[in-house]
């Protein structure tokens, strides 16, 4: 689950290796609860849990909560 509020709005990205393998929808919306699950290619090496700013970060908040790995 990630969390997140933003006057302008942000996204939620999940990298492997580099590349987007997922992007949440556009969040705007304070305390905005958006469930996450994505299956990673085995052959993984690095995984990346970004968030990007869509215009300016000016009040963006945002936290991946309780991020888990399960094989």
């Amino acid at each position: 689950i990630v969390s997140a509020s933003s006057n302008d709005g942000l996204r939620f990205v999940v990298k492997a290796d580099g590349i987007t393998i997922y992007a949440s929808p556009i969040v705007k919306a304070k305390n905005s609860r958006v469930p996450i699950r994505v299956d990673l290619p085995k052959s993984v090496r690095q995984l990346e849990l970004k968030v990007e700013s869509l215009n300016n970060n000016l009040n963006d908040h945002a936290y991946w909560v309780d991020p888990r790995l399960t094989f």
